[in-house]
C-alpha cells in the first residue's frame, strides 16, 4: 500500500495494512480509496496539450505579424529617410 493511502487512512505513514474497513460496508478502505483517486498523468496531459496549443498560437501570430512587417519595411524606412508619413 502506498504511504500517502496510509496516512489517509489511518493517520499515519506505517499503520495501514490495506485491509481496514472502518465503515465495515465490507469493501477495504484502500480499494474504495483507490477507486476515487484521479491520476495525476491523464491531468497533467491534458494541461500539457492547451500549453502546447496557446504556445504553437502565439509562435505563429508572431511569425505571420513578421512577415508582415517585413514587406512593410521598405515603407518605414522610406517615411523615416524623407521625413514624411506613408
Amino acid at each position: 500500500m502506498p504511504k500517502w493511502a496510509s496516512v489517509v487512512i489511518c493517520g499515519t505513514a506505517t499503520c495501514a495494512t490495506g485491509h481496514e474497513d472502518y465503515d465495515g460496508d465490507g469493501v477495504s478502505d484502500a480499494i474504495q480509496l483507490a477507486a476515487c483517486v484521479i491520476p495525476r498523468s491523464s491531468l497533467a496531459s491534458t494541461g500539457t496539450s492547451i500549453a502546447i496549443g496557446l504556445i504553437a498560437a502565439s509562435a505563429l501570430g508572431l511569425i505571420a505579424a513578421g512577415c508582415v512587417l517585413a514587406r512593410k519595411r521598405h515603407l518605414f524606412s522610406k517615411a523615416l529617410w524623407t521625413g514624411t508619413v506613408a
